[in-house]
């Protein structure tokens, strides 16, 4: 009796475990799948091999940071950052070596899109290799695929794509 009555507590431990992990699987799944990013987003070499107006590639270091808001039309306040770049060596795009004026968001997880995955914040002396878009002579640095340099090193990786043709 005493074995029947564990057997029973021991089936509907596993029953209960499982239906738990059933449910956390089906949850973290949605996430995963609720955002789903374009290869040019995150890869540097789609975002290399598919060229259209406005995209920038360019080393440079960071000169000024000046925090900024902007209030959507929805009432919605967003944080960020207007940035003077000061470009070193340009791989696409191309304004020489004058100021360039760039925008940094900071845009809140709201956990099932990818807004996130757009925001870019930096500070004052960065060294960037800076890979975004430019639209009315503003930079918009990608977070995924720009990146810190530390004594001006572009990654490796990087300057093999930059070495092929698009």
């Amino acid at each position: 009796m005493n074995q029947r009555f564990r057997l029973r507590r021991f089936r509907t431990f596993l029953t209960a475990a499982s239906l738990t992990i059933a449910v956390f699987s089906l949850t973290a799944t949605s996430y995963a799948q609720a955002c789903s990013l374009a290869e040019s987003a995150y890869d540097i070499a789609a975002f290399w091999a598919a060229p259209r107006g406005g995209q920038v590639v360019f080393q440079a270091k960071v000169r000024e940071v000046v925090e900024i808001e902007d209030k959507q039309e929805d009432g919605q306040v967003l944080h960020g950052q207007k940035i003077q770049f000061e470009p070193v060596r340009w791989w696409r795009g191309g304004a020489g070596n004058q100021l360039v004026e760039g925008r940094g968001w900071v845009i809140a997880d709201d956990g099932w899109s990818c807004a996130s995955e757009f925001s870019f914040h930096t500070d004052e002396g960065d060294e960037l290799l800076v890979v975004g878009d430019m639209r009315d002579g503003i930079v918009y640095p990608s977070k995924l695929l720009s990146k810190r340099l530390v004594n001006g090193v572009i990654p490796e990786n990087y300057l093999a794509v930059f070495a092929s043709k698009p």
